[in-house]
């Protein structure tokens, strides 16, 4: 897709190059192609009288006399220019395809926040303690959206869901305390998401293995002889 948006209603900007004649090629027609406008829908023309160029024309299509044109509907279209308006497929002076996309997407989920230190490892539920600082977090997101992972106001990251929507981050040191640790995303035409929270506590004093135990005595406390 050329272009991807959030907004329904579009104002487009056309560069104009080349000397026109006096004929019907100096009317410039602009035409949807997909959802409403099926296989070619002309919205509007321009009438071009300056030769040479380039020349930039706006065209808002909420002024087109095509009510689907003013506000579009979420879906995939071709953007057609052609020279005349004899038809979508006549003269064609520049294509593009355009991707509408109105609906924010879903919070990501944070199906996982691993801890991979010390001697208890693995998933740390909502609310749990942890002995490792660095935590690894999976989940899933709309395909290919941004997530970006925060801790409390302060953001730490950012990863990329891949193609299914799965994304995975690790944190920098997290000091001890309590955390709360938080995914959101952003989507290709900048729509974001609601939060994702986990709380975790971080304990990171005790993540070291105790060192052997000494023995310092061995006592007999029974008659006749007793001490070391």
């Amino acid at each position: 897709t050329d272009y991807i948006t959030n907004d329904p209603t579009l104002t487009l900007e056309i560069a104009v190059t080349a000397a026109q004649d006096t004929t019907d090629n100096s009317v410039l027609g602009i035409w949807l192609t997909g959802g409403a406008f099926s296989t070619g829908t002309l919205v509007g023309q321009i009438t071009e009288t300056v030769a040479g160029g380039p020349v930039y024309e706006l065209f808002d299509l909420t002024t087109s006399s095509v009510p689907a044109a003013t506000s579009l509907a979420e879906g995939d279209y071709n953007i057609i220019v052609t020279r005349g308006t004899t038809g979508v497929g006549t003269d064609v002076l520049a294509q593009h395809s355009l991707t509408v996309d109105t609906t924010p997407p879903g919070a990501p989920l944070i199906s996982t926040v691993t801890d991979d230190v010390g001697p208890v490892t693995g998933n740390v539920a909502d609310g749990g303690s942890t002995d490792d600082p660095t935590l690894t977090f999976d989940g899933t997101a709309e395909a290919n959206a941004t997530v970006t992972i925060a801790d409390g106001q302060t953001t730490l990251g950012t990863t990329t869901a891949d193609g299914t929507g799965a994304w995975t981050y690790t944190t920098p040191a997290l000091s001890n305390g309590f955390h709360v640790l938080s995914a959101y995303s952003m989507d290709n035409t900048g729509h974001s998401t609601a939060l994702s929270e986990r709380s975790v506590n971080v304990a990171t004093s005790g993540n070291t293995s105790p060192g052997a135990p000494v023995i310092s005595t061995v006592t007999d406390n029974v008659p006749q002889v007793t001490g070391d």
